[in-house]
């Protein structure tokens, strides 16, 4: 990132945290400081996955976060070297608890019947992927390629990715940001996450933020049924 993009010096990634991966401060920061700015080059663009997905055949009735996993499975297994592989290493080793990963069982247990269902039906389409492209992935490297590492990086696409400008997007480091609700603030997520005339994102902080500190921000005012579905809390 810091070489393609960049950083406030006095912002670091730290991982290991029971949340995953988090922003911190090394000082203060204020209200609406620039902390990231990301070129399009380096964000994972459901147009731009489309396009290195090709050889796999139609991708007609995928959502765009069905095709985002897609291209974080391909970057990961199918491309020797790849651009994105330190921000690959920062992904979770194992599959984070959206709703879709939940057992039968588990889902018995969920009261709202609309919920389960939707849980049902997310895995549901994740199986059917696999089966639609499991030939032409294996293929392509059978040591890495599963069903598995499907739903790891499903899940992964449905937590980081971010909605901007009516298009569907993954930015890395960006996506480290945890959520917290900010009470006072009345703003909304594209407030605080700006796209240029390149397509460049430059990401701000929604709140002041002191030093040693974790960065938070705030996804959404989602009903928490939401947030366990989309991303696992």
């Amino acid at each position: 990132l810091r070489e393609h993009a960049w950083m406030h010096p006095d912002v670091i990634l730290m991982s290991n945290l029971p949340e995953g991966n988090g922003l911190f401060t090394k000082t203060p920061l204020k209200h609406n400081t620039t902390i990231l700015r990301v070129p399009i080059s380096l964000q994972l663009t459901v147009e731009s996955s489309k396009e290195l997905l090709g050889s796999l055949g139609s991708l007609e009735n995928l959502s765009d976060v069905e095709i985002l996993s897609l291209r974080l499975l391909w970057e990961d297994c199918a491309v020797e070297n790849s651009l994105y592989r330190p921000y690959l290493n920062t992904l979770p080793s194992e599959t984070p608890p959206l709703l879709f990963t939940f057992s039968n069982e588990e889902l018995d247990l969920v009261d709202d019947v609309t919920l389960k269902q939707f849980g049902q039906q997310m895995r549901s389409r994740v199986h059917d992927i696999w089966n639609r492209f499991e030939e032409r992935l294996m293929a392509l490297n059978s040591t890495c390629m599963s069903l598995t590492t499907l739903e790891r990086l499903f899940a992964v696409a449905s937590s980081h990715s971010m909605h901007i400008d009516g298009t569907t997007r993954i930015v890395p480091m960006a996506d480290a940001i945890n959520h917290k609700v900010n009470p006072p603030n009345d703003h909304v997520f594209s407030d605080y996450h700006i796209l240029d005339e390149d397509d460049t994102i430059h990401v701000q902080t929604d709140r002041v933020i002191g030093s040693n500190e974790q960065i938070y921000e705030e996804y959404d005012r989602m009903d928490n049924s939401l947030h366990l579905a989309f991303f696992g809390f």
